[in-house]
């Protein structure tokens, strides 16, 4: 029996921008790359306070239909 083992990744570097590119989603503080990740190693995100996520890789999540995601508030 095989399994898939999915990744989450926790970004909590405040004024961080996750997009898409490719298949990849790739982690930006000012400017520069801090990580990429291929889309499909990940089974969730989740991003707390001022994190940023582009329209796109927001509505790559929702095709997929696989990849959750989940923000925190700074108050909450």
């Amino acid at each position: 029996m095989n399994r898939l083992l999915l990744n989450t990744l926790f970004v909590q570097t405040q004024g961080a921008y996750l997009r898409l590119e490719g298949d990849t989603v790739r982690v930006e503080v000012e400017g520069a790359v801090r990580l990429q990740v291929p889309l499909h190693h990940l089974g969730g995100l989740v991003l707390f306070g001022n994190v940023l996520v582009s329209p796109f890789l927001l509505a790559r999540c929702a095709e997929d239909g696989r990849l959750k995601t989940c923000t925190y508030s700074p108050r909450a």
